[in-house]
């Protein structure tokens, strides 16, 4: 195993911010998901335009969580968010359908992801959730939607949290999923 690899498992926490994960770093063993991180830091001028071709959608979130609290269950946020997001003028999908390409032929089978936002530097699928935590379970659905859809950007929205909701953004970029 290279040196610049170490390993990540549910045991010690989420997906660390300004890291890479590759697909082919992606393992399971027994009933624990073991990730191989690299331990190499985002550019800061990467991360930087990342996280501001993201601002607004994130700002709706906290409006949307400030407003409602967090009392109350995923669909009442998905729909407060789809509303939100419109009002800014966002090119927004609703329980979007997307089927993957195999060998060159789409699938009869399709991934349905909570809302994507269409954007001319690149559509961001959001995935809302309402619940304790954010964990590796969500981390993974949002890391085969990525791969699936090679949409650049991933914004998993946890409106159970309190006082703000939890906010995890991903972009996927040449098979490599960074945290950022």
């Amino acid at each position: 195993m290279s040196p610049n690899l170490r390993y990540w498992s549910e045991r010690r926490g989420h997906f660390h911010k300004n890291t890479c994960i590759t697909l082919n770093d992606i393992n399971k063993s027994k009933s624990t998901l073991i990730m191989l991180l690299s331990r190499q830091i985002l550019p800061e001028h990467l991360r930087l335009e990342y996280k501001q071709s993201c601002y607004d959608i994130i700002g709706c979130i906290h409006y949307v969580h400030k407003t409602l609290g967090p009392a109350m269950v995923e669909y009442v946020y998905q729909e407060a968010l789809y509303k939100a997001l419109l009002k800014k003028g966002y090119n927004v999908v609703k329980e979007y359908n997307h089927h993957p390409v195999f060998d060159g032929q789409p699938l009869k089978s399709s991934i349905q992801m909570d809302m994507v936002v269409f954007r001319p530097e690149g559509n961001v699928i959001i995935e809302c959730k309402s619940i304790v935590d954010i964990g590796d379970r969500e981390q993974m659905q949002t890391f085969g939607y990525l791969c699936g859809t090679q949409f650049p950007y991933a914004i998993i929205a946890n409106f159970g949290t309190y006082p703000k909701a939890q906010v995890e953004r991903y972009h996927f970029e040449n098979n490599s999923i960074s945290a950022f």
